[in-house]
């Protein structure tokens, strides 16, 4: 026999959790969202295209990279972009695929400010090599303190 059973057998009632237990667990989860939560979410979106001119070998991948200002100063080079160590996302290109949507997003917003690249890793390897087709946010970097979406047209590199 349950506890519920023998109290409903004694004709007792069924203890009803107190309104301080209700608000002791109300405040435990305000306090974890405010020590672990952010102010503010931005989302980012890029879409990602890939030019009509660009050839792409059946086994290439996508990667997108996504750094922050503190850990990419200023860098609109790819040579200089952190490839590979820090990519945000590597896509396995299907068949004629030729667009991709990323949709991240940012906290502890306003004062965020993010870079955002993408290539064609052609030899596979995770990492930006000289000469692979690739394409910079044009505006890098973006100091994010609104939703933010931009287009990406990976092209041929000159």
């Amino acid at each position: 026999m349950t506890a519920r059973e023998s109290l409903a057998t004694l004709n007792m009632p069924m203890p009803v959790p107190s309104v301080r237990s209700f608000l002791a667990g109300i405040g435990a989860a305000v306090l974890i969202t405010a020590t672990h939560g952010c102010s503010y979410l931005w989302t980012v979106t890029l879409d990602i295209e890939i030019a009509d001119d660009v050839d792409v070998p059946e086994l290439a991948r996508l990667i997108v990279v996504q750094t922050d200002q503190a850990s990419n100063p200023d860098q609109r080079d790819p040579a200089d972009a952190p490839w590979g160590v820090d990519a945000t996302e590597i896509i396995e290109l299907g068949a004629d695929q030729r667009t991709h949507r990323f949709e991240g997003a940012t906290c502890c917003s306003p004062v965020e400010s993010n870079s955002s690249w993408a290539f064609l890793d052609l030899d596979r390897n995770g990492t930006y090599d000289e000469g692979e087709p690739y394409a910079a946010d044009p505006n890098n970097p973006v100091e994010i303190s609104a939703d933010y979406a931009v287009t990406l047209v990976i092209q041929n590199s000159s």
